[in-house]
């Protein structure tokens, strides 16, 4: 099934890339086709609407970045609670816009943290900091809507901008919202393996936790299924 899942890849791998495995909620970063760093990362729910899905896109990176919080989360989560307490805006420094969206604005203890990795795909997940630090010392760390929380951003941002991390730092440091591009376009492949080879060479395994292996499997046995359902759905989607 793993083996499936490498073919859905391209047949050459850039040399420089970000490769995020979900089932083992850990990002590994690439250069000239040698994994030069690793951190822990959190990952989507369990709930089929949450979990983090797979795809390819290319990271841009965003210093102090406000959150513009999506209309689910800001209806069942964060409105319902300003009924009982009518500073919890103002208190974790969100505000109202003009359009109704509600945004929580640049700071140390902003849900973003003080990092974010852009990398535009239709599923509006992305790679970023967190205050939480201490969500990754746990073992289950599916925990997001989707999005990726990254334990090392800062370390990461200065691989990817090729510069000393006194730099990212200072650019933190002035407290604004700022863009800084990597000097050249560097992919990011968020992928679903329950089933790889370390850089050591030792073959993993992980839990099938958002039970996709099934429906994969469903096409690769045709002894389990009726000759009618032989077709091939294409990659599903996350």
């Amino acid at each position: 099934m793993n083996l499936e899942r490498q073919r859905w890849l391209p047949r050459r791998l850039p040399a420089e890339s970000v490769w995020v495995n979900a089932a083992d909620a850990r990002l590994v970063f690439y250069r000239a086709d040698r994994p030069v760093f690793s951190t822990r990362v959190s990952v989507g729910q369990d709930e089929k609407r949450n979990q983090s899905p797979e795809f390819l896109a290319t990271i841009d990176g965003i210093f102090n970045p406000p959150w513009n919080i999506p209309g689910d989360i800001a209806t069942e989560e964060i409105l319902p609670k300003t009924r009982s307490d009518p500073n919890y805006l103002a208190r974790h420094n969100m505000v109202m816009l003009p359009n109704g969206g509600l945004q929580q604005l640049p700071g140390p203890n902003a849900g973003l943290g003080q990092i974010k990795f852009e990398m535009e795909n239709r599923f509006d997940v992305y790679l970023h900091d967190t205050p939480s630090k201490d969500l990754f010392n746990r073992d289950n760390r599916r925990i997001s809507h989707g999005c990726i929380r990254v334990q090392n951003p800062r370390e990461l941002a200065a691989l990817l901008m090729q510069q000393p991390i006194d730099t990212i730092n200072q650019a933190i440091a002035t407290g604004g919202t700022n863009r800084s591009n990597p000097p050249a376009p560097v992919p990011v492949f968020v992928v679903y393996q329950t089933a790889f080879v370390d850089s050591d060479g030792t073959l993993q395994f992980r839990p099938d936790v958002y039970s996709r292996d099934a429906e994969i499997w469903r096409y690769l046995d045709p002894v389990r299924q009726p000759v009618a359902e032989r077709e091939w759905p294409g990659q599903p989607q996350g």
